[in-house]
């Protein structure tokens, strides 16, 4: 096993921080001076955000104004991180998905240091090269096997580092985020909550009866169906403008076989059901077809909160889905929020 998976091996530790009141020209000389993308901004001896050179072009280019200001206004604040124990592998895929360039590291609530997409493609490189060489023999033998010209082999090898490269975050049948991923998301957005004092709140739903439909139509239109669920979900919550549109922070997973989870960063309990409801209402109205028949779909969702009812993201996802069995048992086609009469039960 590879004992430099652990992301913490590819971080700088002690990264230049800077108060948020910084100016903005001595923020920029010492980034300069130290050739370094990104600094970490603090405020009150806090970790707040990041200040990259993102931030430093749309600072020259929003004002003609050449006198002294702080970095604050420019600051993203409360930025995607990730947990020293993360899979560098997660944390590459991570920065590609949400198209940035510096990462924070946290261990927990405390700030250890910060990664570059620029160093982890360093190291793909280096990985990939150094696994060609290990396996020039095998690539002859292969190549002699299958009778493949040189160009051939180069394309398969392309075709296979891809695929290695770009692990699954996502279900391979809807699309949707796969379990692996959402865990490791979940325990990230608990230790952001934990850490700014927000709320949070975990969607856990599951289609009723779906055993039954699995068995009477077959499972090819239990995927079917699984499919056109994950659909309806996507575009009902991108287009859900009643507390706020889908943000990256936002997350819809498979949880595993016809569960799912929905994780709504900032968003109270309360509000969190607004949401199950109106996905449920979707699902209970949508047209689901066996051939020329129509198949009457519903299903029964939990709602739980972060602090509220869960001091971590275990506790929440069992919470949530204590609550989606609560629904259930009062007759599905239903949404039930976490309460301690609920866990009592």
């Amino acid at each position: 096993m590879d004992t430099k998976r652990n992301i913490e091996h590819w971080m700088v530790a002690n990264p230049l921080m800077v108060d948020c009141k910084a100016d903005i020209k001595k923020v920029a000389k010492q980034m300069v001076e130290k050739n370094i993308g990104a600094v970490l901004v603090k405020e009150n001896d806090k970790f707040v955000g990041i200040f990259t050179e993102r931030d430093l072009v749309r600072y020259v280019s929003s004002t003609n104004d050449q006198s002294s200001q702080s970095i604050e206004k420019f600051v993203t604040k409360y930025p995607i991180c990730a947990q020293i124990h993360e899979d560098y592998h997660l944390v590459y895929m991570k920065m590609k998905v949400h198209k940035i360039r510096h990462l924070p590291i946290m261990n927990r609530d405390k700030l250890v240091g910060i990664v570059s997409i620029r160093d982890l493609l360093r190291y793909y490189q280096n990985q990939i090269e150094s696994d060609l060489f290990e396996r020039k023999d095998e690539i002859k033998n292969l190549q002699k096997l299958v009778n493949l010209s040189d160009s051939e082999v180069v394309d398969k090898l392309i075709k296979e580092v891809k695929r290695l490269e770009e692990i699954s975050l996502t279900d391979d049948l809807t699309g949707l985020y796969n379990v692996r991923y959402f865990r490791s998301r979940l325990r990230e957005e608990t230790e952001r909550a934990k850490r700014n004092k927000k709320c949070l709140t975990l969607i856990f739903c599951d289609i009723d009866y779906f055993k039954q439909i699995n068995d009477k139509y077959g499972h090819q239109q239990g995927d079917k169906i699984l499919v056109e669920i994950s659909k309806e979900f996507l575009n009902t919550v991108s287009g859900y403008n009643i507390i706020s549109k889908l943000r990256k922070s936002d997350i819809i997973a498979r949880y595993g076989g016809e569960e799912f989870v929905i994780v709504l960063p900032e968003i109270s309990k309360e509000n969190g059901l607004i949401v199950a409801e109106r996905l449920r209402k979707v699902i209970a109205n949508h047209k689901f077809t066996n051939q020329h028949e129509k198949l009457k779909i519903t299903m029964s969702f939990g709602i739980a909160e972060f602090h509220k009812d869960a001091k971590n993201d275990i506790e929440l996802i069992k919470n949530a889905d204590t609550a989606m069995y609560m629904a259930k048992e009062k007759g599905r086609n239903r949404s039930e929020v976490y309460t301690k009469e609920v866990k009592s039960r």
